[in-house]
């Protein structure tokens, strides 16, 4: 708790969560010592606490490998699917509210793939309401283009007050 203390005395109001996607799904001999279902309750519980602090949490998730099958259809197990989604975007995750920001000319990861994926997923209704696509004029590092960084401030500044518990 103190480290939120501290964090709230210097006016920190967004923390980003970097999460480590072979310790989330316990592969690849990661985490070296605990488990996977340890990483997540620690990521979970650190979530919710600056969550319960009045901070925003933008949990991330950076990838360097696809697990999209050669013939594209959407993989079975649930852990593959989800991962697609957050495949090197941009995106925030507010309690059940999603966000996701692509470049058109990322040729690294293609923001077609990220809408692909989020519409051959079997969400119900109010799951996608819940989701907002913002696409930029701009490459991958979208926000490195004045125009595109404007945008995505407008954009995510509505997200903010949209998504964010009153």
């Amino acid at each position: 708790q103190d480290f939120v203390n501290n964090m709230l005395a210097w006016k920190i109001n967004t923390v980003r969560v970097p999460l480590n996607e072979d310790c989330w799904l316990g592969i690849n001999n990661l985490p070296k010592s605990g488990s996977a279902s340890g990483y997540q309750t620690a990521i979970m519980q650190y979530v919710s606490l600056l969550r319960q602090s009045g901070i925003y949490v933008i949990v991330d998730l950076h990838r360097f490998g696809l697990d999209i099958p050669t013939d594209n259809t959407v993989a079975n197990n649930i852990g593959q699917t989800r991962l697609m989604v957050f495949d090197d975007y941009a995106m925030m995750l507010l309690g059940d509210k999603l966000y996701v920001g692509a470049g058109h000319f990322d040729m690294a990861t293609p923001y077609f793939a990220a809408w692909y994926t989020l519409d051959h997923m079997a969400l119900p209704a109010a799951a996608k309401a819940n989701i907002r696509r913002h696409e930029y004029e701009s490459g991958h590092m979208y926000y490195i283009n004045l125009d595109s960084l404007h945008a995505m401030k407008r954009d995510v500044s509505a997200f903010l007050e949209w998504a964010a518990p009153r």
